[in-house]
């Protein structure tokens, strides 16, 4: 998990504060602001005039135009979560002060975590948000942190009131019950859920702040090169934006975006989540909604608006084989829509979001006894590697729990951390450096798996055949100078292991001999058991080379096996025939 701390900001606090007290008193909740029918189109007149008049009849607007303030930065990641893990997140735009979120919770699931981002009508609440602006089922969201760029957005940490209620709850659909106390365009609620259902490793990354309305980006970093033919890829997008209006006639609210420079929307905003009034306009890709892409990159929107673009996105038409970077630029022409939030669901893969750190592999199997390196892989805001920076190891926990050490990035942002199991049982690692605003960042954790092994396999060649699986078997080409052939060979398991998966690849020959197609299958070989190669090798002999190798000069293999733990091994060196060793 990774945490950053931001700057806390109490000017224009108190007022913000006051009407909560007042609102205290109140059985049901009422807006100390002017009523929403009155101020549709527009933000509260006591806010600066710098931005463009806008349509007083258009919800998302600002008709007396206000302070338009300009980010230092884009929105940052808040949390960054790895393994058998899945996300729901909704969001609520309630006009009435009241409504519901929606958990969708897999069976056999609990919450590893939870998450809520809100934002007022583009700082109509003055300052900050208070503790107790909104409620979730009766309790009291306090803030963890803060940006006043645009709207006044606070995020928090709800774990600890969502846990119990969902995963008390049967799978499906769960209802949580909101309560806005203040004046607010809608608050999102993210939910991780350790999830048996997972088939792999998956990456959560959730992002908070404000992306500036001129243009901005953020840069994913990923641990291996994509591999788009990977049925279990998923690299789905989703934005958070607040203040923005949309209906089947009137498409001038919108933000564009694109991914590693092409178009993926001109259409995101609106209010899927809310409703068509200032207080209520709210929009986030989640719950009930497709990671379809919209249609026309570049249409602001149809009749189906505002449910043109849904803000869930699948990035994969956007990647290409081999990527290590994938690339996300906004910009909002109108200039008054809020991009406060973003999640990143990535299956199959693990990545870094902005600034950050990634920690590889995230998960091997060893034999005690053997070396294991991890290596982090240290990015600026814009993807760039960042080189000369300390980066700290920590064994957090497992049975070599304590174990530390430093090293410092290279020219590709990369730091190594080797150390030897001595004892079985699984590591949990990670890693951390201090970024540009003097902040600790935490890597995501990865697990080493130290595994005493029994028996090994013993695997040797014993027989060969001209062979079955190829006509001819040999051939002159031409004679007598070389000479051509299609082989099989037969391996046995000396060993007291059983071998699974087990293939044979030639790795020296004699000088005159050349190899066209050095490697082999052989399945399973149990302990004791032999088998046959189910495919052959080929080799091209040059009878004119002089002299000829002696008769004892022969082949080499490399023989790869997994045991009955799945650990995978590799024999080198293997002579042309072997006996047990």
């Amino acid at each position: 998990m990774k945490k950053m701390e931001r700057k806390s900001y109490v000017t224009g606090a108190c007022i913000c504060l006051v009407i909560v007290l007042i609102l205290s008193a109140f059985a049901t909740p009422v807006y100390a602001v002017p009523s929403k029918s009155n101020i549709i189109g527009k933000i509260p007149s006591s806010l600066e005039d710098t931005k463009p008049s806008a349509d007083p009849n258009v919800p998302g607007t600002d008709m007396a135009t206000s302070k338009l303030s300009t980010p230092t930065r884009s929105i940052d990641p808040e949390i960054t979560e790895t393994g058998l893990i899945s996300l729901s997140i909704d969001g609520l735009g309630t006009f009435t002060s009241a409504g519901t979120i929606q958990v969708e919770k897999p069976a056999g699931a609990t919450v590893r975590s939870a998450y809520m981002a809100a934002a007022d009508v583009w700082g109509s609440c003055g300052g900050p948000l208070p503790d107790g602006a909104v409620k979730i089922n009766g309790n009291n969201v306090n803030w963890d942190s803060h940006d006043p760029v645009n709207a006044n957005s606070a995020w928090s940490d709800v774990t600890a009131i969502v846990a119990p209620i969902v995963d008390a709850a049967p799978a499906g659909i769960v209802d949580l019950e909101i309560i806005e106390t203040i004046n607010l365009d809608g608050s999102i609620l993210a939910v991780i859920f350790d999830d048996p259902n997972q088939a792999t490793e998956n990456t959560i990354v959730l992002l908070f702040g404000a992306q500036d309305v001129a243009g901005d980006t953020f840069a994913i970093g990923l641990a291996e090169p994509i591999d788009t033919s990977d049925p279990n890829l998923v690299l789905d997008m989703s934005l958070g934006i607040s203040f923005g209006y949309q209906s089947s006639s009137y498409y001038g609210q919108h933000s564009e975006v694109d991914v590693n420079g092409v178009r993926l929307t001109s259409s995101a905003g609106g209010q899927d989540d809310g409703s068509a009034n200032n207080g209520a306009l709210l929009t986030v890709g989640g719950v009930g909604d497709s990671n379809a892409n919209p249609p026309d990159p570049y249409a602001n929107g149809d009749s189906t608006s505002p449910r043109y673009d849904d803000e869930l996105y699948n990035l994969i038409p956007f990647v290409s084989d081999g990527d290590t970077n994938i690339f996300v630029d906004t910009i909002n022409p109108s200039n008054d829509d809020n991009i406060f939030f973003a999640s990143l669901f990535l299956a199959s893969t693990t990545a870094v979001v902005g600034e950050g750190i990634l920690l590889t592999p995230t998960s091997a199997t060893n034999p005690v006894g053997s070396e294991h390196t991890v290596t982090a892989t240290v990015q600026d805001d814009l993807g760039n590697p960042i080189v000369d920076r300390e980066v700290t190891f920590t064994i957090v926990s497992g049975p070599h729990d304590g174990q530390t050490d430093t090293d410092t990035t290279d020219v590709n942002g990369e730091a190594t951390f080797t150390y030897t199991g001595t004892l079985p049982g699984t590591d949990v690692i990670e890693a951390s450096f201090v970024n540009s605003q003097e902040v600790t960042i935490t890597s995501n954790q990865v697990t080493k798996e130290w595994k005493v092994i029994v028996g090994e396999a013993n695997l040797c060649p014993d027989e060969y055949r001209w062979s079955a699986y190829h006509v001819p078997s040999y051939e002159w080409d031409p004679f007598p100078a070389l000479f051509r052939s299609w082989t099989d060979v037969h391996f046995v398991n000396w060993g007291p292991g059983n071998a699974y998966g087990v293939t044979a690849t030639i790795t020296d020959s004699p000088a005159n001999v050349g190899i066209v197609d050095g490697e082999v299958t052989l399945g399973d070989i149990p302990a004791s058991g032999s088998a046959w190669s189910s495919d052959f090798f080929v080799l091209a002999v040059d009878m004119t080379y002089v002299p000829l190798p002696p008769p004892e000069e022969g082949i080499l293999w490399m023989v790869e096996y997994y045991d009955a733990d799945g650990v995978y091994h590799v024999i080198e060196n293997v002579p042309e025939f072997c006996a047990p060793s």
